[in-house]
Order: C-alpha cells, then sequence, then structure tokens
C-alpha cells in the first residue's frame, strides 16, 4: 500500500469527526481523492499472443455527479470519474495510465452513512515514453461506502472491477477510490 493512503484516510476521518450527519440531498457533487488500479490479463494477438500481463498504477481522482433522492433513505447517483495515475511494473510500457467511469449507484442511507451498488463503462488508456497509446473499454460493476455531512462536504471510498478489452489483449481492471467531495 501507498503511504499517502492511510495518511490521507486520517486526516479524512479526523476532519469530519466534529461534524454532525445529514439526510442525502438531490444535487450536484465534485469531488477529489486518491485512486489505484491494477489490471491483469493475457495477450491475445501478435507475437505476445498468450502471455499475461500485470499493469498496476496510482495516481490522482476526480468525479462529478447528480444525486436523485426518494423515499429519504434511496437514492440514485448518476456519475462521471476520471484518473490520472503512474503505471508500473507492466508488460504494455506504459508510464501514465489514465481511467474512466460512467455510472450509476443506488444508495441506500442510513444517518448519514450511505452503501451503494454500481455499473457502468470503464476504460483504460495507457500511455508510453513514445507516445504509444493502448486503450482498454468494457463494462463493470462495484461497490461504494460514504457519509454526509449537514454542510454539504462527504467522504467516499468504491472498489470495483470490469472486463476490458484492448486491440491485442484481454484484462480484468480492478480499482480503489477515495474522495472528499461537496454537494450543492
Amino acid at each position: 500500500m501507498k503511504p499517502g493512503l492511510p495518511c490521507l484516510s486520517f486526516l479524512l476521518l479526523v476532519g469530519f469527526a466534529c461534524v454532525s450527519a445529514a439526510a442525502p440531498k438531490s444535487g450536484a457533487g465534485l469531488y477529489a481523492g486518491l485512486a489505484g488500479h491494477t489490471s491483469k490479463g493475457r495477450f491475445t494477438r501478435g507475437p505476445t499472443a498468450g502471455e499475461g500481463f500485470k499493469i498496476d498504477s496510482a495516481g490522482i481522482s476526480v468525479g462529478v455527479d447528480y444525486q436523485f433522492v426518494f423515499r429519504e433513505r434511496y437514492s440514485v447517483n448518476l456519475f462521471f470519474l476520471s484518473s490520472a495515475q503512474r503505471a508500473y511494473d507492466n508488460a504494455f510500457e506504459a508510464d501514465l495510465a489514465g481511467h474512466g467511469i460512467i455510472g450509476v449507484q443506488g444508495r441506500y442511507w442510513w444517518e448519514g452513512f450511505y452503501i451503494g451498488l454500481q455499473a457502468g463503462r470503464y476504460t483504460e488508456v495507457l500511455t508510453g515514453e513514445d507516445d504509444k497509446t493502448d486503450t482498454g473499454a468494457g463494462y463493470g460493476a462495484g461497490i461504494g461506502a460514504g457519509w454526509k455531512a449537514d454542510n454539504g462536504f462527504f467522504v467516499s471510498g468504491q472498489y470495483d472491477g470490469a472486463t476490458l478489452e484492448y486491440d491485442n489483449a484481454k484484462g480484468d481492471l480492478r480499482g480503489l477510490r477515495l474522495h472528499l467531495g461537496y454537494r450543492w
């Protein structure tokens, strides 16, 4: 685990410890935080066909969403997330990894906390030193949890996965994101 992740988690917990929880509200949200991803799979074409690969990456994540609340305990969020990450230990020889998700998350709320299930379209763009890019895309799902304060600020986290198809490979993407955000 990267040292920045525990530090951020601690700061988020301390920062929100004295703020009261709030019921969910409909509206737009904006958030930023940290993300880490791992892709594992096999090359399907070319001279490396049949060989396995693994790509690890870590970096920053930003997102926007719109939340629709109904029956006080339930909400639906339409969201877009994007991240820019440093890639390492990979057969694609990529230095940078960009990840995007456009999806929907259903949430159940209890005293300011929520747990949710999500589904969406995932992409991964890998870029190397020579500006060569490899792009994978596919559908996936995940789970999220978070907490909202009275003042509109919230913390959230999600774990998800998707099966991605590249031009010459197929792989499974797994990711973890932690965010601090504000809802209007």
